[in-house]
């Protein structure tokens, strides 16, 4: 990555942006504290050895589904698309390949749309950011939790 950055005169690293919803791992954690939880519920209520062989299962579950959900979450957030920006350019990076971008040969452009939002439906509007060809393909539409200011600050600044 720093290879191609350096060969094409990008400069400095600024930020990388990873462009997909790989979760937030909470599951990692909620799970197995749930297993726990109600495994010992179990243990305690002293309902039999039956309640008590599935209150020790569960327990016992708890580490193997943490693991689970960390090989799952870890593998997706290795393979999800980024956006690896630089001062004078940006290397794109998914699928296996690098395609690399000056910010002078893009167009980016800011917009906003609003959404309806929780059980209220309450309005919020968020903001967006599109980074297009010259001829018009879109390479990717950044949101609020993609760095989205650091993107739009860096192609301000050449453009």
């Amino acid at each position: 990555m720093a290879e191609l950055a350096e060969q094409r005169g990008y400069g400095s690293h600024v930020v990388t942006a990873v462009l997909a919803d790989v979760g937030s791992g909470c599951l990692i954690v909620i799970a197995p504290f749930v297993l726990v939880l109600v495994g010992t519920g179990l243990l305690v209520a002293d309902g039999g050895p039956v309640t008590t062989a599935v209150g020790i299962a569960l327990i016992v579950l708890a580490p193997v589904v943490a693991f689970l959900f960390w090989r799952v979450y870890s593998r997706t957030w290795a393979r999800a698309p980024r956006l690896y920006c630089f001062e004078a350019g940006f290397i794109l990076g998914g699928n296996g390949q690098l395609r690399p971008y000056a910010w002078n040969e893009v167009d980016v452009r800011k917009w906003s749309k609003t959404h309806l939002v929780g059980q209220a439906q309450s309005p919020q509007t968020f903001a967006y950011l599109d980074v297009r060809t010259e001829e018009g393909e879109l390479l990717v539409t950044l949101g609020e939790a993609n760095h989205l200011r650091e993107v739009a600050e860096l192609a301000a600044r050449i453009s």
